[in-house]
């Protein structure tokens, strides 16, 4: 299997095609004819029947019916011409049975994000805020957006009343992307960062907090009445912020983004709803014939 999602990856991400002019023209066609283009440009021998194996299991994984006793035969047989054309139909693509080189990645990348391993963002099943009496406010859970910017993250904010600070330690589980013209087979992205805020009050309940950059203000609030906590960002230059060492710029903010923390497992199962839903769109017939052998609720 290591040496198969190679090979995927290989065709998917190939230098030599990618720099091609006609990228798209090889893109549009059959996915054969694609890899014996890429082979060529590669100037290496690039074997047809992994890729015909990773057809068919894409599509056992999607629960289409397809016989996987003979993965590395062409794809002409009577059951797996059947399945693309059902899949190609609920993709809205052309329903010729032919999968372009287009249509192969966009068939074993949804199979990738069906085996996606569900990965929590950490402990807790409530957003937790509260005054410690002496000085202190905690709050911790994961920050969500309506466009799903924060997958999968664990936040814990401590707030300095006397020092004037705040400190937001966030985990970020970085998922794959879900934007129907991604062909990224990545898994998940761990990485650790530190937001500081300015305490700017702190009366009736209510803390609020700024950071502050050359290019964006961030508010920080901690209701610790109504245990909600939320962040606004805004940015204050136009082009949006300049990416340090890498160059380019952020995608600029319109108007203003808003954040809220809610509970842990809320944002888990709001990002494996995502992923299910784009699956079910897609999913062949055996899904809900699994489905009915499932006990009831």
């Amino acid at each position: 299997m290591r040496v198969l999602a190679f090979v995927a990856t290989f065709a998917l991400s190939s230098p030599a095609l990618a720099q091609t002019d006609d990228y798209e023209a090889v893109r549009s066609l059959p996915m054969e004819a694609a890899f014996a283009q890429l082979a060529e440009a590669e100037n290496t021998t690039l074997p047809i029947e992994p890729f015909r194996f990773m057809v068919r299991r894409s599509l056992a994984d999607l629960f289409y019916p397809v016989d996987l006793r003979t993965p590395f035969e062409p794809l002409t047989d009577a059951d797996t011409v059947a399945a693309i054309v059902q899949f190609e139909t609920k993709s809205g693509l052309v329903a010729d049975g032919s999968l372009t080189f287009a249509e192969y990645e966009q068939l074993t990348r949804l199979a990738f994000l069906s085996r996606l391993t569900t990965l929590s963002p950490g402990m807790g099943f409530s957003v937790a805020v509260y005054d410690s009496g002496s000085g202190s406010i905690y709050a911790s859970g994961s920050w969500s957006m309506p466009d799903m910017a924060f997958p999968l993250n664990r936040s814990e904010i401590v707030c300095q009343i006397s020092e004037g600070f705040c400190s937001d330690k966030i985990l970020n589980a970085s998922g794959p992307s879900l934007a129907p013209s991604s062909t990224s087979t990545d898994s998940y992205t761990l990485s650790a960062s530190e937001d500081i805020y300015e305490i700017k009050s702190w009366q009736d309940g209510i803390l609020d907090a700024e950071s502050m950059t050359d290019c964006r203000r961030v508010r920080l609030t901690i209701n610790t009445v109504t245990k909600q906590v939320t962040q606004i960002a805004e940015d204050l230059d136009p082009l949006g912020c300049e990416i340090p060492m890498f160059g380019g710029r952020l995608d600029p903010i319109v108007g203003v983004r808003v954040a809220t923390l809610i509970d842990s497992w809320d944002a888990q199962l709001a990002y494996r709803k995502t992923i299910q839903d784009r699956i079910n769109q897609v999913a062949g017939p055996l899904q809900q014939a699994m489905s009915d052998m499932l006990p009831a609720d």
